[in-house]
């Protein structure tokens, strides 16, 4: 069974497996790492061809340096993860395990990382150095990118493809052609681990996790429970804005989901980006007020170039909160008066389980000293049983 990891320090080393020599090591290379992951016997023999000299590091200093770069390298992942927009709406397991997922890869300057018309095969976030985003141009048959002009450049701290995979299109390709214009750290993010993860349509999936994001950040939806904001969300109606366009009078709840949107608030102008949302304060009132004037007003798309948002009308809500059977809630302070109740049931539930627990547990404890007062009286026979045989 191994016990140590080793590297090559001076010298030349054979490898052979079953008397046969499969690999020589030089300086610098290493050995005995299988053996010590899967904590299996050797399964190749090692000798020096010449005097030489190895670094050794015992099995659990091994283990634990590989564990504390696997967390310093999801540490790292996920705050790349964070700053990418596409998954603004997703919880910290799902970020885990995409963080767990990612890999980082290096590219030489000029070379390709992806070509106009391949299928989106990852998403493409910059560490270090940086992308060319081109158009036009064409790959020579050594391999080697040719023409084309630049269209603009991603420096460290910036990505790519996370637009295209919210596309509606089946299988989005990519539109451009992505060369590294120097030494270059991309943290790429497959599509295929991301379906794992999250599911095949991830454009809908995406989509409607930050939906349920943005209804947990409302005061007033944050009353609601998970499954009753989850029923709630699919009242929403989800819309493309064209350019200029706006979003119909008496919304009482938005949320941007790509672009950006202007409109008024409380008199005053906002600018929404994605993953903001706004909230009417007078959501929950009661039926009778249905025609009072909303909050929000004259929201249209707000940089020209169009956006996607999702928004709840008054009778939307109205309609959910009937399939829930919550239609009776007339305001704000009501919903929250069910929660508190909600909250106050719970808690007499937990203190009557805990009760209940402790009445076991009591139980328990005279059925185990009944238990043990039987063995011993039935141990008490056979001893006379042994020692008195008259007197049976």
């Amino acid at each position: 069974m191994g016990t140590t990891f080793f590297v090559t320090h001076t010298g030349t080393l054979e490898v052979s497996v079953n008397g046969n020599v499969v690999n020589t090591l030089m300086e610098g290379q290493a050995f005995g790492g299988l053996a010590l992951l899967y904590n299996c016997p050797r399964t190749a023999t090692v000798k020096a061809l010449i005097d030489a000299g190895v670094w050794g590091a015992n099995g659990h200093n091994f283990k634990q340096v590989l564990a504390q770069n696997a967390a310093n390298r999801q540490a790292d992942n996920l705050k790349f993860l964070d700053s990418i927009k596409v998954f603004d709406g997703l919880n910290q397991k799902q970020k885990d395990q995409i963080a767990l997922s990612a890999l980082s890869e290096w590219f030489d300057a000029g070379q390709r990382v992806a070509t106009q018309g391949e299928t989106l095969a990852a998403i493409y976030f910059v560490k270090k150095g940086g992308l060319k985003v081109m158009t036009g141009g064409e790959v020579k048959a050594d391999g080697k990118f040719s023409g084309g002009n630049e269209e603009h450049h991603l420096s460290s701290g910036e990505y790519i493809g996370a637009a295209l995979l919210l596309s509606a299109k089946t299988r989005p390709m990519w539109e451009n052609t992505l060369l590294a214009d120097a030494k270059t750290e991309l943290l790429c993010i497959s599509v295929k681990d991301l379906k794992e993860i999250l599911g095949n349509n991830l454009a809908k999936i995406l989509e409607t996790a930050l939906v349920n994001k943005g209804l947990r950040m409302c005061p007033v939806m944050s009353q609601f429970s998970s499954t009753q904001r989850n029923d709630i969300a699919k009242a929403i109606v989800i819309k493309d804005l064209p350019a200029g366009a706006a979003v119909q009078e008496g919304v009482r709840y938005i949320v941007v989901l790509e672009g950006s949107v202007t409109g008024m608030h409380k008199e005053e102008e906002v600018t929404l980006e994605r993953a903001q949302w706004l909230e009417d304060g007078g959501l929950l009132e009661s039926e009778s007020s249905a025609e009072a004037k909303s909050e929000i007003r004259r929201v249209h798309d707000g940089e020209g170039n169009g956006a996607r948002v999702g928004f709840l009308t008054k009778e939307g809500l109205l309609s959910a909160l009937k399939e829930l059977g919550l239609a009776a809630i007339g305001n704000a302070e009501e919903a929250g008066a069910v929660r508190t109740r909600r909250a106050t049931v719970g808690a007499e539930l937990s203190e009557e389980h805990g009760k209940l627990s402790e009445q076991l547990e009591i139980a328990s404890d005279l059925t185990r000293k009944l238990i043990v007062a039987k063995k011993a009286r039935e141990a008490s026979s056979e001893r006379r049983s042994v020692t008195s045989p008259e007197c049976f």
